[in-house]
């Protein structure tokens, strides 16, 4: 027991005397003894040394042997309170006491200190290249942080020929580090590619079922307002037969039904529209210029066609000789105008009336919703019948109550849609070998195309528009006619085309010509001057325009079209190259309200949205 005791106590001196002198190493200028282990325990050096100690496996067990626990933590709960202390007393450090600092003497040992040029001047002085380098790395760092796609190759042009292993080695370092920033960023960049996929397919599913929704709210639209119309009809045709019997006597009635007015009259009241009518917004939600539809119509190529709305009624005439009437909402045959000789080639549908004109000579008018349901009996669709042209018809038009006819007869009839009589019968031939006369008009550019077109089936006149008391005609001579309906004389001759004009149609400002000799026209309707002209590969056989664009086929198996705004054309194509190619030829189309409808020569009916 006394040899432990022993052990102890010299343990001890040992370690006190180890202490104090190196304290006094440590922190020589201290003046106390306090001071003296406060400077070694703060010490870094002896904190390190004293740690690798303790840590120690054979020191702890020494210690432990000579010295019991309190003993030991004695020190290290000393060591904690004077750091504290410190921490606390630099806190609160005044002005005063920084002041008192005691600065150095200037010594020749520090003249280095107070020299002009400074330590990173000096390492600037002795790396004159390591500018140019940072430079480098700073442009490549900046591609990296802006994402930049470029080659960094062409900005990393340092010459690594003239570095040393230590600047080779870093250059390493720092070019994998990139190539892995590199490497993350394009990871990173493709799992929001396939996020931003999986949201547009998401999103493209969740329009489809709006899109389906739609398409079922303007079927039941179309489903109930065809209900709601048989059950005005009915109170409508109670409402007529009271009245008639009551305001009317016999000489009225037989007068009213020999007459086209009595019938459109009466037909207007009996299938009055229905109060509430919905217009079709589902073909703006199709991609543009995408294919809606296409079905078989007929046997034959289709000469015209013409629809109400989108989505609505369609009639198609064809050379098989029948004309027939479409449900576009459901793609279904409803019935036939069946009354004509021959084949139609021209016809205009407002609303619910179709004006046809046939090969028979004979114009007709025809209501389409005037056929009683369940009745097989298609006359019942005629209202009536023009007769006085003497040859086939080959151009129509109609406003208002007015209607214009073209024949090969080479007249221009003017008709009264209230009455079903002929107004006055215009001859081309005369009124424009006058109107030459009185205005000197040279005539060789017409006798040349006259001459030029040995093709008897082309008409003789083949456009017409009225309104009003205005008509524009186009005939085969490629002359362009403006017309006062009110005297039956010419007002002007647009001349300018150089073979027979097909198609025209005219606004407030301008009018739009085409023509089978590949162009289309554009005219001033002020001046008469031409404003500008396009040409294309083929004859055009149909044309038709608004604000926005010119729509028009040309033998081709696409409609072409001309943007006004942006003055660009493009063809109206599928896209899957192997099904354009089997399509056959565009004959005739029609559009509104961005909804187009095309007829071939194969008797196929395409709907497009454009």
């Amino acid at each position: 027991m006394s040899d432990g005791y022993l052990n102890t106590d010299l343990a001890k001196s040992v370690a006190t005397s180890v202490a104090t002198t190196a304290s006094v190493i440590v922190n020589s200028q201290s003046r106390s003894s306090n001071s003296n282990s406060n400077g070694l325990l703060t010490n870094k050096t002896f904190q390190k040394a004293l740690g690798e100690t303790l840590n120690n496996n054979k020191n702890q067990s020494l210690i432990q042997k000579h010295q019991n626990k309190d003993n030991l933590s004695i020190p290290l709960i000393r060591k904690s309170k004077i750091i504290s202390r410190l921490q606390k007393d630099f806190n609160i450090l005044n002005e005063d006491l920084l002041n008192d600092i005691p600065k150095l003497i200037n010594t020749s040992d520090n003249d280095d200190e107070n020299s002009v040029y400074s330590l990173f001047q000096g390492f600037n002085a002795t790396l004159p290249e390591i500018n140019e380098t940072l430079e480098i790395l700073k442009k490549g760092s900046s591609r990296l942080l802006t994402n930049d796609t470029s080659k960094l190759n062409d900005d990393y042009n340092y010459n690594f020929k003239n570095c040393d292993l230590n600047q080779l080695n870093h250059f390493q370092k720092d070019i994998n580090y990139k190539l892995d920033l590199i490497e993350i960023k394009k990871n990173l960049t493709c799992c929001e590619i396939k996020e931003i996929d999986s949201k547009i397919q998401k999103l493209n599913e969740i329009r489809l079922n709006l899109f389906n929704k739609i398409t079922e709210f303007e079927l039941n639209e179309n489903y109930y307002e065809n209900q709601l119309k048989e059950i005005e009809t009915m109170l409508e045709n109670t409402n007529t037969n009271t009245n008639d019997n009551d305001d009317t006597d016999d000489s009225d009635v037989e007068l009213l039904s020999k007459s086209i007015y009595g019938k459109i009259q009466s037909n207007e009241k009996a299938n009055k529209s229905p109060l509430r009518k919905h217009k079709s917004t589902l073909q703006n939600y199709y991609k543009p210029n995408s294919i809606i539809n296409e079905f078989q119509a007929h046997d034959d190529s289709i000469t015209c066609l013409g629809f109400d709305s989108p989505f609505g009624k369609l009639v198609t005439a064809s050379i098989d000789n029948t004309v027939k009437i479409w449900d576009l909402s459901r793609y279904n045959l409803i019935g036939y105008l069946e009354g004509h000789l021959s084949s139609v080639k021209c016809l205009q549908m407002i609303d619910n009336l179709v004006i046809t004109g046939s090969l028979d000579a004979n114009l007709k008018l025809w209501d389409i919703n005037k056929k009683t349901s369940g009745d097989d009996n298609n006359n019942d669709y005629l209202l009536h019948t023009f007769e006085s042209h003497i040859d086939e018809i080959t151009a129509l038009n109609f406003n208002n109550s007015n209607l214009v006819s073209g024949s090969n007869d080479k007249t221009i009839r003017q008709w009264d849609l209230n009455t079903g009589q002929c107004l006055q019968t215009i001859d081309v031939l005369w009124a424009s070998s006058i109107h030459q006369s009185t205005h000197h008009i040279n005539n060789n550019s017409s006798n040349n195309c006259k001459s030029s077109n040995t093709n008897t089936n082309i008409p003789f006149i083949g456009a017409l528009q009225c309104y009003d008391a205005a008509l524009a005609s186009g005939t085969s001579d490629g002359i362009v006619r403006l017309w006062d309906l009110r005297s039956g004389e010419i007002i002007r001759q647009l001349i300018g085309h150089t073979n027979s004009i097909t198609s025209l149609q005219f606004d407030d400002l301008n009018l739009i010509t085409s023509s089978l000799d590949n162009s289309i026209r554009i005219w001033d309707l002020r001046t008469g001057n031409l404003k500008n002209s396009y040409t294309l590969n083929s004859s055009i056989t149909s044309l038709q325009f608004d604000d926005l664009k010119i729509i028009c086929t040309n033998m081709e198996n696409s409609v072409k079209i001309y943007d006004r705004l942006n003055e660009s054309h493009y063809d109206l194509i599928n896209g899957e190259e192997e099904g354009d190619k089997d399509r056959s030829v565009v004959e005739y189309a029609r559009y509104q309200d961005n909804y187009l409808v095309e007829g071939r020569q194969d008797g196929m009916v395409g709907i497009w949205a454009i």
